[in-house]
Order: C-alpha cells, then structure tokens, then sequence
C-alpha cells in the first residue's frame, strides 16, 4: 500500500485494501484458485482467530465473512465529503448492477432501486476480511471487475467530473451552492484517512 517497490502496489488507491484485492483479482481472474483467502497485512488486528478459521475451510466455501464487526453508514457519516461519497456509492452500484451505461432504461432501473428522494446508506462487515471462491467472483464478468478497479484504485478519484447534483439525496436534500463542490479533487485525502476506515 505505501511501498512502490512492493508488488501490488498501487500509485492511486482510493480504496485502501479494496484496491489491491481488486487489482489481484482483476490480474488473476482467468487462473484464480479454487478459494481464496483476503486479509489485510495485520490480520490479527481485526481478527486474533484468523488462522483457525482459514484452516477450516470447506472445498464448497462460497464466501464466508472472518471479520465479526457489523457496521451501517450513511453518508453522513462522511460529513464533509459526504457529496462524493454518495456519488461514488451510485456510481459502483451501477457498476455491479451492469446499470452503467445512461440508456433511459437503465436510469429508471436504477432509480427505481436506489431513488435519490431517500438517503442512500451501506451495511457492511467491517474491516475487509474474507474467503471466497472462485465461482462467486466468477459471477460478475472480468469487465465489471476492470471497471471496479479503475474507480476504486487506479483513477485519482472515484469519479471524476462533476456529481449529477440533481440525483443526489444529499443535494436534493439541501440544494445550496456549498453543497455543490465540483469534482472531487485528486489531492483529497482518502476517506478511511478522514475517518479512520475506509469505506470499501
């Protein structure tokens, strides 16, 4: 992560750990093995019992969760970001829901799933730690992952014109000039160095 002589690095990371899971699966996905185990450099730090549960695996593990911490953020949370990050949740949801592309009727799809009158808000298992087959990464094409990686870990930010102000909770919310930012600036420092996590 912080080390360019180091393999797997990545010159821009916007998600911390996600990114370099992205990249490996995205360098690897033609050849990945059976399962497959993703920890951070220090996994002891969120899991002590990590080992035991690796070593546990069946050979029909689908995907299974090391980390026991459950967690639900809204935008909020961001506060002073919270524009981009809403965007960036749209923008990945599009992508892994193939609703990326601005036909009108992949735009009412998504609005009809994710409608910018409510707020949008993510629950996750915290800390990024988990098993997982081949078979579950393999049920998303190669191209959904290429286009993950580019937003979350190789482009200075995860979008990078402006945010469609007007389908945003957040600005819906409170249409005001400060709430309209402009892109996202490439220097912003990353949101898990805001807040102490990231968001990934």
């Amino acid at each position: 992560k912080l080390d360019p002589s180091k393999p797997n690095y990545l010159a821009i990371n916007r998600g911390s750990e996600g990114g370099v899971y992205l990249r490996y699966i995205v360098d690897h996905y033609e050849t990945l093995p059976d399962v497959m185990v993703f920890v951070h450099a220090h996994p002891h730090d969120h899991q002590k019992n990590w080992l035991d549960y690796v070593g546990c695996i069946a050979p029909t593990a689908n995907y299974i969760n090391i980390n026991f911490t459950n967690l639900c953020r809204n935008t909020h949370y961001w506060k002073h970001v919270e524009v981009w990050v809403e965007q960036c949740f749209r923008d990945v949801l599009k992508i892994v829901w193939g609703l990326n592309h601005g036909t009108p009727e992949n735009i009412t799809a998504f609005h009809n799933l994710v409608p910018s009158s409510r707020p949008i808000a993510v629950c996750l298992s915290c800390c990024n730690q988990f098993i997982v087959s081949r078979d579950a990464i393999r049920r998303l094409p190669l191209t959904v992952w290429r286009q993950l990686l580019l937003v979350l870990g190789e482009q200075p930010a995860c979008r990078l014109e402006e945010p469609d102000y007007e389908n945003l909770f957040v600005y819906r919310n409170q249409p005001t000039e400060a709430n309209k930012p402009g892109p996202e600036p490439a220097d912003l420092p990353q949101y898990n160095e805001r807040k102490g996590e990231g968001f990934v």
